[in-house]
């Protein structure tokens, strides 16, 4: 069964942590649910080639963030506890007490956030092609170079920059620069700002106590592998997976490895 929400319509009207945005989602399949965060600047489309090894045991719920996608473009910046916010928000709405939360990248953040301020809504978690380190000054830097130049250029410089550094699999091109054609200057700039501006995770990791897959790319020009190492170190109950001709991208590289990745860490939480 496929659901697709109604309420993220775009619009520009300022929010605040207090009130969350209603998400664009989709909804697919029945089981235990878990929910697939997507990555900047990117959007729930990314993650198609996994569903079909999810959706016979799994509720997948496949969000927009705010300022991705057909979700809400609100002024200022968005923090990631404020995104986190945001996916719980969508949780109430349907009726989602605990499920499994898979974030890439800046998902994976989102995914940070949650579990370190909603813990009691985790039951299992996923980080893909991210790190729970924050930017060094020199990359938080250039982000805020980024911001600028997006000012001036508009969304469209991101997507110049990022295409050749988000995969070494040229056939993925088109269809990532047609994702990131849906980019706005303002949903760019709040989530820079946001990313920018993210907490050190690593403290807490060790609190963490739901199954953990974590899944890098060792061609991975934008996350070293050395991150995923970190994470797998700090967290009790996590496993890592590396796909050795993988990028950033996984889950489009190679949805079987990645939908594979994805159904032993829901089989896990079954099993637990």
């Amino acid at each position: 069964m496929r659901e697709i929400g109604k309420k993220g319509i775009r619009n520009e009207t300022k929010m605040t942590r207090e009130h969350p945005v209603e998400l664009s989602f989709e909804k697919i399949g029945e089981g235990i649910p878990i929910i697939l965060l997507h990555g900047y600047p990117l959007n729930r489309t990314i993650w198609k080639g996994v569903i079909p090894f999810l959706q016979d045991i799994s509720n997948v719920v496949l969000p927009d963030l705010r300022g991705h996608g057909n979700s809400p473009v609100p002024e200022g910046e968005y923090s990631m506890e404020t995104m986190a916010a945001d996916v719980t928000a969508l949780m109430d709405t349907l009726k989602i007490e605990k499920a499994i939360i898979v974030g890439h990248s800046m998902g994976g953040y989102v995914s940070f956030a949650l579990a370190r301020y909603f813990p009691g809504r985790l039951m299992g978690l996923g980080l893909i092609a991210t790190q729970a380190t924050p930017d060094t000054p020199e990359r938080f830097k250039a982000r805020m170079e980024t911001i600028q130049e997006v000012k001036k250029k508009g969304a469209g410089v991101v997507s110049t920059s990022m295409i050749n550094r988000l995969t070494p699999d040229r056939k993925l091109d088109a269809e990532l620069g047609r994702i990131m054609e849906g980019a706005t200057t303002q949903g760019l700039i709040g989530t820079l700002h946001g990313i920018a501006k993210r907490e050190d995770a690593t403290p807490w990791l060790a609190s963490t106590q739901v199954p953990t897959m974590i899944l890098s790319g060792k061609m991975d020009a934008i996350i070293p592998r050395e991150k995923a190492q970190e994470m797998a170190d700090h967290i009790p109950l996590s496993w890592w997976i590396e796909i050795p001709e993988g990028g950033h991208m996984p889950m489009m590289e190679d949805p079987q490895i990645t939908g594979i990745a994805l159904r032993s860490l829901v089989l896990k939480v079954i099993a637990d």
